[in-house]
């Protein structure tokens, strides 16, 4: 009788567990998409779908280059130059078409590009990258 209530205990934790999980395991780019997602709509009032769908694309592409740059033998102290290049002046030229700006006026529009969203994008693309280069 123990035994069956152990068996059975544990059966329903382990099922608990992957309830928990929240199925199947995300990539890399898909959860740094959506991390950035949630913090752009905590500042504009836009779609999280849509800026989902907007910024995947973008950080996959990132993924990559992180991904052949460690195929083509870049040294990690190379890599971490490029990683910290996503906080660079250069990198926000034209990053407007990835923040999701659908259907904002331009008051919300001027509002809403600030060092928030700036610095959440440059830490999504960073990590997003380093990902790619480490294997992850």
């Amino acid at each position: 009788m123990r035994k069956i209530l152990v068996l059975l205990g544990l059966s329903v934790l382990l099922l608990s567990g992957c309830v928990a999980s929240d199925g199947p395991t995300k990539s890399s780019p898909e959860k740094h998409a959506t991390r950035y997602a949630n913090g752009v709509v905590n500042v504009l009032p836009v779609s999280r779908s849509d800026v989902y769908e907007n910024i995947l694309p973008f950080l996959t592409s990132i993924y990559h280059e992180g991904k052949e740059d460690r195929v083509e033998g870049i040294p990690e102290p190379q890599a971490k130059e490029k990683r910290n290049s996503y906080y660079s002046p250069v990198f926000f030229k034209g990053y407007d078409k990835h923040y999701g700006d659908v259907g904002i006026d331009l008051e919300n529009k001027e509002k809403g590009i600030n060092y928030r969203l700036k610095d959440l994008l440059a830490r999504e693309a960073s990590a997003t990258y380093w990902d790619g280069y480490m294997g992850r």
